[in-house]
């Protein structure tokens, strides 16, 4: 009797470890998906204003540095995404070593880091654009620039699902590593 107990107890496991791994997979694709596209949208991100009719003014990404930082963060999110799904797919099978788990928390809370410092700066330019600051006289430009801020704002929600999708990560990564 303890021996079948035993047996559907490892059973048990080894479909919490296998789904654990489809979990890690899945995720480090969204992340790499997700951050991708974030990083991508941002530097394509080029506009016009013409305050003045017949003196266009030329918005990109690169003009503001939180966008670059953006930017930066998410292709960075998205090489160590795809590095750390090319090591889960050979370090990560179910029964694997606990310290390999270690190594990529730590990878996943940096990268965690970086995401939501870029998201941070961004999304405060970002609202700064749209909402302006009339206390010290800055004017809101999306007004000028819907094209220009709407696809920057489309760039940080796609980020901001990179975050949670790391957020998840480094949960599992924590978890597994114990």
């Amino acid at each position: 009797m303890a021996e079948i107990e035993s047996n559907k107890q490892k059973g048990s496991s080894h479909k919490f470890q296998k789904l654990f791994y489809i979990a890690q997979i899945g995720l480090r694709i969204g992340t790499l998906a997700t951050s991708l596209a974030a990083a991508i949208l941002t530097v394509t991100n080029i506009g016009t204003i013409e305050l003045i009719p017949g003196f266009p003014i030329v918005a990109k990404y690169s003009y503001e540095g939180s966008f670059t930082y953006l930017a930066a963060a998410n292709f960075i999110a998205a090489a160590f995404s795809l590095l750390s799904l090319i090591a889960v797919a050979v370090l990560g099978r179910p029964g694997s070593n606990p310290t390999n788990y270690f190594y990529f928390f730590i990878g996943d809370l940096l990268t965690l880091s970086l995401e939501l410092s870029a998201i941070g700066a961004a999304t405060a330019i970002g609202l700064l654009a749209k909402n302006g600051n009339n206390r010290i006289g800055w004017p809101a430009i999306c007004g000028f620039a819907t094209k220009f801020c709407n696809r920057g704002m489309i760039s940080i929600v796609f980020a901001y699902f990179a975050m949670v999708k790391l957020v998840m990560l480094t949960i599992i990564s924590a978890t597994k590593s114990r």
